[in-house]
């Protein structure tokens, strides 16, 4: 699958820590791989409708037609408001 990350989540990934941001960056390329990923949940009544947790940082994304779009990282606290 290919992966796209959006404006929004590229910004939210300019104000993390440079640690948090590369392991995060090496979670998202294991998404060319979904389903078949741990710590991927399907969310009810959120959008978008699946989290991927990557340590205190949730990546939310959606899946349509064989491309993984990611729409924002979020620290744990702030990522279902």
């Amino acid at each position: 699958m290919e992966v796209v990350i959006d404006d929004n989540a590229l910004r939210d990934l300019a104000k993390i820590t440079k640690k948090d941001a590369e392991r995060i960056f090496s979670k998202l390329e294991i998404l060319s791989g979904y389903p078949d990923i741990p710590n991927i949940k399907r969310l009810r009544h959120f959008d978008p409708p699946y989290r991927l947790r990557v340590g205190n940082y949730r990546v939310l994304f959606d899946v349509e037609e064989g491309v993984v779009t990611v729409y924002n990282v979020k620290h744990r606290k702030e990522s279902y408001r």
